[in-house]
């Protein structure tokens, strides 16, 4: 599976039906019908959008909680699909490293929304993160295998700078961790180990 192209496909779904105010299954199905995923990308794209529906309320709360100064209803609609889909994996894919969630929507908006948006996403992303209690249990139980799956794909992905900021320049001092992320690949695992 590609979870890049996934991504950008939930993106671009999560695009259409905000513009269309339908959130409805057959958009799901036929979003899916007329572009070409492997079974995996489908797997993650209906999954992500069929949760993000069912919990669009608590999402966007945590969006709003996060925006200084501005409301959810300004965003770009690239940009609130993007910060839908990493919230989403922060709060129900246990699979997913959190610094690859939020890295993978700061790609997607230098890809396609306005020059600046990445650092408006990283810093509500940011802001999410830290509002996280320390106690706080991912909603969704993985395998695992599963774990360990995903981890090896994002790390196959971080070494041949597919979906990762290739410039971390570009970023905050505080995005710099993206460069030793996975020596701490072990430490991720042993936490989730515990939680399971």
């Amino acid at each position: 599976m590609g979870r890049k192209q996934a991504r950008e496909g939930a993106m671009k779904l999560l695009y259409q039906m905000e513009s269309n105010n339908d959130f409805s299954e057959s958009e799901i199905e036929l979003f899916i019908e007329n572009f070409s995923f492997d079974k995996g990308e489908e797997r993650y794209i209906a999954e992500c959008i069929n949760t993000v529906s069912e919990n669009l309320e608590e999402i966007d709360c945590h969006i709003k909680a996060n925006l200084e100064s501005w409301s959810i209803h300004r965003l770009a609609k690239v940009d609130l699909a993007a910060l839908r889909i990493s919230i989403y994996e922060i709060l129900y894919r246990r699979d997913i490293p959190v610094e690859v969630s939020i890295n993978e929507a700061i790609e997607i908006v230098k890809k396609y929304s306005n020059s600046d948006s990445f650092k408006f996403i990283n810093g509500v992303l940011g802001g999410f993160v830290k509002s996280l209690d320390s106690n706080f249990k991912l909603k969704v139980p993985f395998p695992k295998e599963d774990i360990q799956e995903n981890l090896e794909e994002d790390r196959e992905e971080y070494i041949d700078g597919e979906g990762f900021t290739e410039n971390l320049d570009e970023l905050s001092e505080d995005d710099q961790y993206m460069e030793d992320k996975y020596s701490a690949e072990d430490e991720i695992l042993n936490k989730i180990e515990d939680e399971i």
